[in-house]
């Protein structure tokens, strides 16, 4: 992702355009064109961006101006493959599961929704066409979520 579209589609980031959408890897764009991430996540967002331009000023006119938030050490733009690799050797140091890349997604919608998030909200952080394409992936969380349901159903009918 180039960083200035990541400046104009999320919260708390300097925007330029709210009319311009953002496209996910489904196509479909959010329907407000507004990813919204966590304020934290910006901040590590822009101390990164301070480091990249440190590098491109040590760089010099040799530095590549890609405009990708990821990059190589010159600024060319970083092969998604070099991502996944570096991902899975900082995951095998960890004391952690061993995870995909693409596996933290997952991870991602599990947690909204075990945190009661509305489906309809993850589906639209995750840039799915539909509802229904949410629910058919992460059906596995709901059920789980059917008893808290049913004690919130009973709280407000029975008091």
């Amino acid at each position: 992702m180039k960083l200035e579209s990541l400046w104009r589609s999320c919260r708390a980031a300097p925007c330029k355009s709210v009319h311009e959408r953002l496209e996910s890897n489904s196509g479909s764009p959010t329907p407000s064109g507004v990813v919204r991430i966590p304020e934290g996540t910006v901040t590590a967002l822009r101390r990164h961006r301070g480091a990249q331009l440190e590098e491109r000023l040590a760089w010099g006119p040799d530095w590549i101006d890609s405009g990708y938030v990821i990059t190589c050490e010159d600024g060319a733009p970083l092969h998604p493959h070099s991502l996944t690799d570096a991902f899975e050797r900082r995951v095998r140091v960890m004391d952690v599961p061993a995870i995909r890349f693409h596996d933290l997604r997952h991870t991602c919608a599990t947690l909204l929704l075990q945190a009661e998030v509305h489906p309809k909200v993850v589906q639209e952080m995750l840039g799915h066409s539909s509802i229904a394409i949410t629910l058919d992936i992460y059906s596995h969380v709901v059920p789980g979520m059917q008893d808290e349901a049913a004690k919130k159903l009973g709280a407000v009918v029975f008091g």
